[in-house]
């Protein structure tokens, strides 16, 4: 099993002082029980490995449940809490897409593909993240891929690619 999908490691200026640390961001497609417990052993392995500060990071991209995931990893005995490991979550279900509807950000175009977004919603969002793409003047390639995985995650039944279609005529780049 690999350490991690993607390791960042950057030197920054924070409080004063040049540091560097990890980035560990893990993305996450489906629920599971013992998840804290594998972020945790990420941590321990690159800890280890770096000997560095490191900000783990979580995406949990999966449409349900919807509840939060827990955000930390605990080990006790009896009484006696020997470990409490947290690590950031960004859980897409839960994050509403009208709040990242004005960034000028290509993974927020993308990502709101998988934010909780009601049925009746969904052709606005589709239009709404191929809007926001067209006004970041990426180059084509970059467009086409966001736009794929937006086509990929933000699926349309035949009632709301009907509504989906009817947008088109008044998009306005």
């Amino acid at each position: 099993m690999p350490i991690c999908r993607q390791l960042r490691i950057i030197e920054v200026r924070y409080q004063q002082q040049d540091t560097c640390f990890l980035i560990h961001v893990e993305n996450q497609s489906y629920t599971e029980i013992a998840f804290a417990k594998r972020m945790f052993k990420y941590f321990a392995r690159l800890h280890e490995k770096y000997d560095l500060a490191i900000y783990p990071v979580v995406i949990f991209s999966f449409d349900e449940p919807k509840q939060a995931e827990p955000q930390n990893y605990r080990v006790t005995f009896g009484d006696f809490k020997v470990l409490e490991f947290q690590f950031a979550a960004i859980q897409l279900n839960r994050l509403s897409w009208q709040d990242f509807i004005t960034q000028p950000n290509p993974v927020a175009a993308a990502l709101m593909s998988k934010m909780n977004i009601p049925r009746e919603e969904r052709p606005q969002v589709k239009t709404e993240c191929l809007r926001l793409l067209a006004t970041l003047k990426l180059d084509p390639v970059r467009i086409q891929l966001i736009s794929g995985f937006v086509d990929t995650y933000l699926r349309l039944d035949l009632y709301a690619l009907i509504r989906y279609r009817f947008y088109w005529p008044i998009l306005d780049f």
